[in-house]
């Protein structure tokens, strides 16, 4: 066999130096893709004007108040991820209902019931949130990393509000029960920040976070979450506190909306 020239020598080490970055380099350049699946059960608070016709006065009802029960839900996130640059895709859906009973907590035309006034009303509010979003990676670390978020959340409910008044005096254009609906269908540009912190680069526990802001039909959007996680072989397991508030025109049936409570979520690598 004939012996390695210096040259060659040469070029084999550069060989070996380069594989690594060469092999780094295309890591960096798949695609990574995470699947999450959540449980949210927030409570839910909110102010909502139900029109009962075009002569008619508004009922004016909290949600915080009636709502007690959730019917229905899904929740569930994709990621995906290409070096720096990645996409997000959050859907949440809900179905919720309550009722109370001679009660006294709502306003009729901006004005609180007559003093003799009771009423027994039932709620129901379906929600859809679909969040769009692009992100890119600005800290990244083994310790941290933090994304710059951009994009768009779509807000879409459906309420409905049965009542039946009892007592004496009468409210004026007003029947002492009917059923009336309540609807909006909001798109909003968001903006904020996302990301996990680890105490060290070989933990297992991390800090996910999120925040971001956002306007568009609705006057304003926010919404945080911040929790702890642990990371395992196959994914990871989050517990976090998800807040989301919405406020809306002045002339608008909803008023405001406000989902606030305790998630936990698995997250699928692939």
């Amino acid at each position: 066999m004939r012996p390695l020239t210096r040259s060659g020598t040469i070029a084999l080490g550069l060989l070996a130096a380069a594989a690594p970055a060469a092999s780094a380099q295309a890591n960096e350049d798949a695609w990574q893709f995470d699947a999450t699946i959540y449980a949210w059960v927030p409570a839910i608070s909110g102010e909502t004007r139900f029109p009962t016709g075009a002569a008619g006065p508004t009922i004016d009802v909290s949600a915080r108040d009636v709502l007690r029960s959730l019917d229905m839900a899904f929740m569930g996130m994709l990621e995906a991820r290409r070096g720096r640059w990645g996409g997000i895709a959050d859907w949440v859906y809900s179905d919720l209902s309550g009722q109370r009973t001679g009660t006294r907590g709502l306003s009729i035309g901006g004005a609180p019931v007559g003093v003799g006034v009771s009423a027994d009303l039932g709620l129901r509010v379906k929600t859809n949130i679909l969040t769009l979003a692009g992100s890119y990676a600005v800290i990244e670390s083994p310790t941290h990393r933090a994304e710059l978020v951009a994009g768009t959340r779509m807000l879409k409910t459906d309420q409905t509000l049965r009542w039946s008044l009892a007592g004496t005096g009468a409210v004026p254009g007003l029947a002492t029960s009917g059923v009336v609906e309540a609807s909006a269908t909001n798109w909003d540009a968001i903006v904020g920040v996302r990301g996990r912190a680890r105490p060290d680069g070989n933990s297992r526990w991390f800090v996910p976070y999120s925040l971001d802001i956002g306007t568009g039909d609705s006057r304003r959007t926010w919404q945080s979450v911040i929790g702890v996680g642990y990371s395992f072989d196959a994914g990871d397991v989050v517990l976090a506190w998800r807040y989301l508030d919405y406020k809306f025109e002045p002339s608008e049936a909803l008023q405001s909306l406000t989902f606030n409570g305790l998630a936990v979520g698995f997250t699928f690598h692939f």
